[in-house]
């Protein structure tokens, strides 16, 4: 959507064909992210040089609670650590904003049918399966607790990975996402637990619940190109390998592939100039996460406030990541061969 509305405004004639019957039918109003650390530019700043406009329900949350389900933290100060989007295909979604916009422009929607891959210039067909490297599964629902935000590491709850509680305007998100042993695990028992556990700490009272899942995929070195068609977002295995956050990364190289062919230029030099240190750093912390993270994340958790100062610099590709990257990337193909 993101690469169709740049190429529009610039007079090109744009299809998009889509085997489903509208946008964000695989989502069910679960919140995401738009993280707002990675750069000191805010986010909805870098989606206006993207040419998209944010008229979708975006929620600013300042302050993240962490815990390892004992021990408490905030990850707080100032500015917005993220942005809540609501997923899906109605009014408000990002999915249907982006739609609206589009469509605006003079797009062509092709909805309930595929194209060969041969035929088209842009895919952006979603996650790989063959490059997975995390699973989630969470709910929603409708409920009169008041808004919150909080993030759990434990193993016990999500394997590798982590729980989060996201309440705001009486509309809550329940998810877990594992990254550790996801052939192994069935991840609804996680998710069982790890409802159990916000529910009885916060006395939430659910309704209108509604369950759905995922998956992320990621490689280290992405599919940008094969011949003329240009890969963005996870269908070139674009994402944080850390956090597991994608919607940056869609938008950007949607962005940076409309930019290649408006402008005749290089995509992946694009790409590399733009998302690859920060790709290789979300492999880096990765690593850094789950050495430092031993003893149920307890030094990362009461180092909340580090946390929030190192946050850009990591998010980055600083002189640090840069010298341990060699070690990190060997590691990496012992331990998660599916992204190589």
């Amino acid at each position: 959507m993101t690469a169709a509305i740049n190429l529009a405004k610039h007079d090109y004639q744009v299809d998009i064909y889509e085997q489903a019957s509208d946008v964000g039918v695989r989502f069910h109003g679960d919140f995401q992210g738009l993280e707002n650390w990675t750069e000191k530019e805010d986010v909805l700043e870098f989606l206006k040089k993207a040419s998209i406009y944010h008229r979708f329900y975006h929620k600013p949350v300042s302050d993240l609670m962490l815990t390892n389900s004992q021990f408490w933290n905030r990850l707080s100060g100032s500015g917005v650590l993220v942005y809540l989007v609501k997923r899906g295909n109605f009014l408000g979604s990002l999915d249907y904003s982006l739609k609206e916009q589009a469509l605006d422009l003079g797009v062509n929607i092709h909805f309930n049918q595929s194209l060969a891959l041969n035929k088209a210039d842009i895919i952006a067909t979603g996650p790989n399966l063959s490059h997975v490297f995390g699973l989630a599964k969470g709910i929603t629902f409708q409920t009169d607790s008041k808004d919150k935000s909080v993030v759990i590491f434990n193993d016990r709850f999500a394997p590798g990975g982590y729980g989060y509680l996201h309440i705001a305007d009486h509309y809550g998100c329940l998810c877990v996402a594992a990254i550790k042993d996801i052939k192994e695990i069935n991840i609804s028992d996680y998710l069982q637990k790890t409802k159990s556990f916000f529910i009885k700490k916060f006395d939430l009272k659910l309704r209108s619940v509604r369950r759905f899942s995922g998956i992320a995929s990621f490689l280290i070195n992405p599919k940008l190109q094969e011949g003329r068609k240009l890969f963005v977002g996870e269908a070139a295995g674009l994402q944080d390998f850390f956090w597991g956050f994608g919607i940056r990364y869609a938008i950007g190289s949607g962005y940076l592939a409309a930019k290649s062919i408006i402008e005749n230029s290089d995509y992946k030099a694009l790409i590399k100039r733009h998302l690859d240190g920060k790709i290789k750093a979300s492999l880096v912390n990765r690593y850094l996460w789950g050495k430092f993270g031993s003893y149920d994340y307890v030094f990362p958790i009461r180092k909340a406030k580090l946390m929030r100062r190192l946050i850009l610099s990591m998010s980055n590709f600083n002189w640090l990541q840069k010298f341990i990257y060699p070690f990190v990337q060997s590691y990496a193909r012992n331990n998660y061969p599916d992204i190589f």
